[in-house]
């Protein structure tokens, strides 16, 4: 991975999240999603982990103003859209399949407060397995502070 020629395309942060994800990916790290009636769904670190953990902030984000967001999982053979739609105190999640499986059920809910405490402890789980396996790259931010479980504004 040339993280030179990418770092003109992207954001530091997304390309920070990519030489991580490659690094979990080959040290064994696992990345598992289940949900809408499948247990894993067979994704890998290197590729969704880092897609995932690319858009983390913008979900948080949206959850905390109480807003609509939109996650794809491009994954050939998942190809799944999942909408996350905030109602009260609770977050409505709406998965679309792209590919021949559909979903079982198409709709779940969780309390709001729930899956934000979720998605900030994957995030924290994140740092530290990356501690474990790249400590150089462990020490870059935001990765340094997830370890340690601050995920401030700028998760």
């Amino acid at each position: 991975m040339d993280l030179n020629a990418l770092s003109d395309e992207l954001g530091g942060y997304e390309v920070e999240v990519m030489a991580a994800c490659e690094v979990l990916e080959q040290a064994g790290v696992g990345f598992r999603v289940s949900g809408f009636g499948l247990d894993d769904w067979r994704l890998d670190v290197e590729y969704d982990c880092s897609i995932f953990m690319e858009n983390l902030p913008d979900l948080l984000d949206a959850l905390a103003r109480k807003e609509e967001h939109v996650f794809f999982f491009a994954s050939q053979g998942v190809e799944v859209v999942l909408a996350f739609v905030p109602v009260d105190e609770s977050v409505v999640i709406n998965c679309s399949s792209l590919v021949a499986r559909a979903p079982s059920p198409v709709v779940e809910t969780t309390a709001r407060a729930d899956l934000v405490s979720m998605l900030e402890r994957f995030a924290v789980d994140f740092g530290v397995a990356l501690t474990r396996v790249s400590p150089p790259l462990a020490s870059e931010e935001p990765f340094r502070s997830w370890a340690e479980g601050r995920l401030g504004s700028d998760l």
